[in-house]
């Protein structure tokens, strides 16, 4: 039984130390918050998250599509923090059209290249005001592709490539007609707990009720078990 409480044990072990590739982050964008609940007349503010996973970024364009009747962009902000330049030809508003573009830029061996750590990034951070009663979305100008207009993550690498290959979730709000807008705070980015404690917990768990279960039927036999790193 010693064997066999050994080998559960080193399973989930084994598990947690190759949690990093199997669980590694997937480069994307994110608003925050995703939905809520707005007010008419007042301002309320969207953060564009970005998480690069593990890849080293040259360029990311982040594209929303909004209804121009029913909000307008009121004060884009990017995080000039995460990258080394802000091109103006690549940043854009058009409240006629219902476009916002903002865009950070490192060149490839002159600067140092964004990658994530930690936990997503505040990318840029939108202000708009609700202009009519109703459902706002925001929605992605996404189909894949490094495009005028179109969001992205480009990848380091000779040429650089896309690996924002998903268009990201859409955000959705109500409105009201009365009541004050909606400001959120800059979202916490710490870590949550890790798949390796997710694991290790498992483990013991799985392992005591092992001990208890088998321990009864095999006292005479069962001596201390001890695990090997």
């Amino acid at each position: 039984m010693r064997k066999i409480i050994v080998l559960v044990v080193t399973i989930f072990i084994t598990l947690a130390l190759f949690r990093t590739d199997a669980f590694a982050a997937t480069p994307s964008f994110t608003l925050y918050p995703s939905k809520g609940v707005v007010t008419v007349g007042k301002t309320f503010t969207v953060d564009v998250l970005i998480d690069s996973g593990d890849q080293n970024i040259t360029q990311a364009t982040a594209t929303l599509l909004f209804d121009p009747k029913m909000v307008k962009v009121v004060k884009p902000e990017y995080n000039a923090s995460l990258f080394c330049s802000y091109p103006s030809n690549k940043q854009s508003v058009d409240n006629k059209y219902g476009v916002v573009m903002l865009t950070g830029f490192c060149q490839s061996g002159a600067g140092t290249l964004y990658k994530t750590a930690g936990g997503a990034d505040v990318f840029a951070r939108v202000q708009f005001q609700v202009l009519k009663a109703g459902t706002i979305k925001l929605e992605w100008n996404h189909n894949g592709k490094n495009q005028d207009f179109m969001s992205v993550i480009m990848k380091d690498g000779s040429p650089p490539t896309n690996v924002l290959t998903t268009k990201p979730a859409t955000a959705t709000y109500t409105t009201t007609g009365s009541g004050s807008g909606q400001t959120p705070t800059v979202p916490n980015t710490a870590l949550n707990p890790g798949t390796a404690s997710i694991y290790a917990g498992l483990a013991l768990i799985l392992f005591g009720w092992l001990y208890l279960v088998l321990g009864k039927k095999s006292k005479s036999k069962m001596r201390t078990v001890v695990l090997y790193e």
